[in-house]
């Protein structure tokens, strides 16, 4: 009786007693959800009885209406956050691809070294080795200096083999980190090799002998 008072008091129908079967269920489209398990109260559902006692499609109740509307305006809020996450992520895209433009950089000034430092004007082979540009090569224009390979963006191979190399191998040559294989055999090197050498901690291969005036022992890191 208390809770058919309040219904009365608000304008609501009464409700029928939890026995009745269709009391039970509230149909929601054409299927039949039991009220419980629905995130809106009772009382906020328009009457569904319909003629002869069949239940009819019940529209959204207002909690849920109310919900897709404010969803239907967060809407352009998500899309902001989506470009500001876009945003967010750009820095340190471009701060990896700064690294690898600077990273081929320092091979570069190195290559530069090496090839001033051991009379590079001398050499048999200088193919498109160049130190008059100021401009940084991209990877591609390096890949075609003789000798040289490029891996994605970074110098892994130089072969320099009996090629009149004259002079010492400078420290620079430390700076290119990603090396894997150097070859400087049968040339005419001097001097003591660059500990800078012991850095390399990618380079697998190294050929040096028959420069009888190259001094010094390679670095424990690669021996």
């Amino acid at each position: 009786m208390l809770l058919g008072g309040l219904e009365a008091l608000h304008g609501i129908p009464p409700s029928r007693s939890s026995a009745d079967p269709q009391a039970r269920g509230i149909s929601l489209g054409q299927t039949a959800v039991p009220d419980r398990a629905l995130v809106a109260p009772h009382h906020l559902f328009r009457s569904i009885q319909g003629r002869k006692g069949r239940h009819t499609p019940c529209p959204l109740p207002y909690s849920l209406q109310k919900w897709g509307a404010s969803t239907h305006r967060a809407t352009p809020l998500l899309a902001v956050l989506g470009i500001a996450s876009l945003l967010l992520a750009w820095p340190a895209s471009a701060q990896r691809a700064g690294i690898v433009v600077q990273s081929l950089e320092t091979d570069w000034r190195a290559l530069i070294t090496l090839y001033e430092e051991t009379g590079g004007n001398n050499w048999r082979r200088n193919t498109n080795w160049s130190t008059s540009q100021s401009a940084i090569p991209s990877a591609d224009s390096l890949d075609g200096w003789d000798g040289v390979t490029v891996e994605n963006g970074r110098v892994t191979s130089l072969d320099l083999a009996a090629n009149n190399l004259l002079g010492s191998i400078p420290s620079e040559i430390g700076n290119i980190s990603e090396l894997r294989s150097l070859d400087l055999k049968y040339n005419r090197l001097s001097g003591e090799l660059p500990k800078e050498l012991g850095s390399l901690s990618n380079l697998r291969h190294v050929w040096l002998h028959t420069n009888a005036a190259l001094a010094g022992a390679l670095p424990q890191t690669l021996s």
